[in-house]
């Protein structure tokens, strides 16, 4: 049975904004099986990336830029790396990541806290890619 960490979105329209952007649903682990999820929700559609959970930090920005690519925006992000920035005792709190995007020559960066590691990763990946994703929804 996976563990989600919640995040529910009824439209994939950001909260405190009127620009349509990806919305993290859920990110789930599977231990059993060495599986990491990461759902997604943009205008109604869902997607779902994966990565191997033994990987740490970097699976769920692996697993948010595959779920990322499901939504067919012609965008093609790859993640780099993802380092725990500020933590608490065993609990991550603040979660960086950088990302570069094919044919943009970009490199992007995002931070997030979030209520695990792998939640603040997935959140950290869609804070650097949102700024692009928002770009590319508005032409």
């Amino acid at each position: 049975v996976g563990q989600a960490t919640p995040g529910v979105a009824s439209t994939g329209l950001h909260p405190t904004h009127d620009v349509l952007r990806p919305r993290l649903l859920a990110v789930l682990s599977f231990p059993d099986t060495d599986e990491l999820e990461v759902h997604l929700v943009l205008d109604g559609r869902r997607t779902i990336g994966r990565a191997p959970a033994s990987d740490g930090l970097v699976a769920a920005a692996h697993a948010t830029v595959e779920a990322v690519r499901g939504l067919d925006l012609g965008l093609s992000p790859a993640a780099h790396w993802a380092r725990p920035i500020d933590s608490d005792g065993d609990i991550i709190v603040m979660v960086a990541i950088s990302v570069d995007t094919e044919g943009t020559e970009q490199t992007l960066y995002g931070i997030s806290s979030g209520t695990s590691p792998i939640d603040a990763a997935a959140r950290a990946t869609l804070d650097a890619l949102n700024r692009l994703v928002s770009r590319l929804l508005a032409t």
